[in-house]
C-alpha cells in the first residue's frame, strides 16, 4: 500500500490541514483562526473514522465556496449536505454517469474563483519583492503542474527566505565616539544570533575592525532573544581574540536568557559586560567622568531584576535554573 501510494502519503495529509487552516482563515471574517485546534480536529476526525471504515476527509474549497456563496451560516449545514449526499449516492448515483464532465468542471471553477484573491498580487509587489514572485510561482505551478507540487515547492522556498533572513541578518555598524573624544566601533545585529549567522557575524566584526585595528568594540546585543551553542562559542571567541590583542570588546544590553548561555562556557571571565553607556566608556577605554556621569541605562533591568542581582543569581546557577 506505502509503495503504491508513494509521496502521497506524505503529500495527501499535508494538503488536507493546509486546506482545512486556509478555509478555515478564508472565512473566519474577523475571528482569529486556530491552526493548532483546527489540526487536531481534523486528525481527531479521521482516526474516529478509520473505526468505521470512514475514508479519510478534510475542507473542500468548492464545497465551503459553495455553501458561503449560498448563505450558510451554521455549521448545521454539515447535516443537511450530508443527508443530501446519502439520498443522492442511494437514489441518483446511476444518473450521475449522464452528467457531462464539462458542466462539472464548470460547477467547480465558478464557485472555487471566487476564492483566489487577486487584489493582493499588487499589494505584494508594492510590500514584498520576494513574496509576489515565490505567489506567482506558486500559483502558476498549481495551475500548470499539480496542487501537491506547488505546496511544497512553495514551503521550500519560503524556508530558504527564512534561512536566508536568519543566516544574513542585517548588521548596523559605525564609528561612534564617546565624550571624552576616543572612537570605537559600535555593532548591532538586527536579528537573534543563531548558528547559523554565527560565522557570518565574526566574519563582519573581523572585516571592519581590520580597517580599523585600534578602535574598541562594543556590541549590541538589544536583538538577541536568546542564543545558541555555536553562536555563544562565536561571541566567546570574539572576547578572546580581541581580549589578548589589547583591543577590548564589550557586549552591551545582554538579557538574562543571553547571559546564562554565555556564562554557561565555563570562562565568563573572559566577557565583559555593559548595561549603561557610562560602562561602556569605563569598560571600551577605561575612562569614567565622575563629574558627569550618563547613567541613564540602555535597559532598565532585566525581568524585572537589577542586571547585578542577575549575574550573581547566575554565577550561583539559580536564575538559569528558573529559565
Amino acid at each position: 500500500m506505502v509503495s503504491s501510494l508513494g509521496s502521497g502519503i506524505i503529500v495527501v495529509p499535508l494538503v488536507a490541514v493546509l486546506a482545512n487552516v486556509a478555509i478555515a482563515k478564508a472565512y473566519s471574517s474577523e475571528a482569529v483562526v486556530d491552526a493548532s485546534q483546527e489540526m487536531i480536529s481534523l486528525g481527531l476526525a479521521n482516526i474516529l473514522g478509520s473505526f468505521v471504515k470512514a475514508m479519510p476527509s478534510c475542507g473542500a474549497f468548492t464545497r465551503s465556496s459553495v455553501a458561503s456563496s449560498s448563505g450558510v451560516r451554521s455549521p448545521l449545514q454539515g447535516l443537511y449536505s450530508g443527508a443530501v449526499i446519502i439520498l443522492a449516492l442511494s437514489i441518483l448515483a446511476p444518473y450521475f454517469f449522464y452528467i457531462p464532465k464539462a458542466t462539472l468542471a464548470a460547477i467547480l471553477i465558478v464557485a472555487a474563483s471566487s476564492l483566489i484573491d487577486y487584489e493582493i498580487f499588487p499589494t505584494l509587489w508594492r510590500c514584498s519583492k520576494v513574496d509576489f514572485i515565490i505567489t506567482t510561482m506558486t500559483f502558476a505551478i498549481g495551475i500548470l503542474v499539480s496542487v501537491e507540487m506547488s505546496i511544497v515547492i512553495g514551503a521550500i522556498f519560503n524556508v530558504l527566505v527564512l534561512l536566508k533572513a536568519w543566516s544574513r541578518p542585517g548588521i548596523l555598524i559605525e564609528k561612534r565616539t564617546s565624550e571624552k573624544g576616543l572612537e570605537y566601533l559600535y555593532i548591532k545585529p538586527e536579528l537573534g544570533l543563531f548558528y547559523p549567522a554565527a560565522d557570518y557575524l565574526t566574519e563582519k566584526v573581523k572585516k571592519h575592525h581590520n580597517k580599523n585595528p585600534t578602535f574598541p568594540i562594543a556590541l549590541d546585543c538589544y536583538g538577541f532573544i536568546k542564543i545558541d551553542y555555536s553562536a555563544a562559542k562565536s561571541l566567546e571567541t570574539l572576547a578572546k581574540t580581541y581580549n589578548k590583542k589589547e583591543v577590548g570588546i564589550v557586549f552591551v544590553n545582554v538579557n538574562s536568557k543571553v547571559l546564562c548561555t554565555l556564562m554557561a562556557q565555563g570562562e565568563d571571565n573572559i566577557v565583559s559586560l555593559c548595561q549603561s553607556s557610562y560602562e561602556v566608556n569605563a569598560n571600551t577605554f577605561s575612562v569614567r567622568d565622575m563629574e558627569n556621569p550618563d547613567e541613564k541605562p540602555l535597559i532598565d533591568s532585566i525581568n524585572g531584576r537589577k542586571f547585578s542581582e542577575d549575574i550573581r543569581d547566575i554565577r550561583k546557577g539559580s536564575l538559569c535554573d528558573l529559565e
